[in-house]
């Protein structure tokens, strides 16, 4: 065995600038649309290093392009 538990899936997880590319956004449109200014999450990792999981950026596109209705809680 090589360590890896095949059952629990490796985490890839987007930078900023990797999300800014996707959206076409710039840093501060970004930084606004980022949990808790906006809707969409984000993973903070110590003080300033903060990354998003690729199905939080797909959930807020559909959201934005109305695929996917916003549920209120």
């Amino acid at each position: 065995m090589d360590g890896k538990n095949a059952s629990e899936p490796i985490l890839e997880l987007m930078t900023s600038p990797e999300v800014q590319k996707l959206l076409k956004i710039s840093e501060g449109q970004l930084r606004k649309e980022t949990y808790p200014r906006g809707p969409l999450k984000a993973v903070l990792i110590g003080k300033r290093c903060v990354r998003y999981r690729p199905a939080d950026v797909q959930a807020y596109l559909e959201q934005r392009l109305g695929l996917h209705p916003t549920t209120a809680a």
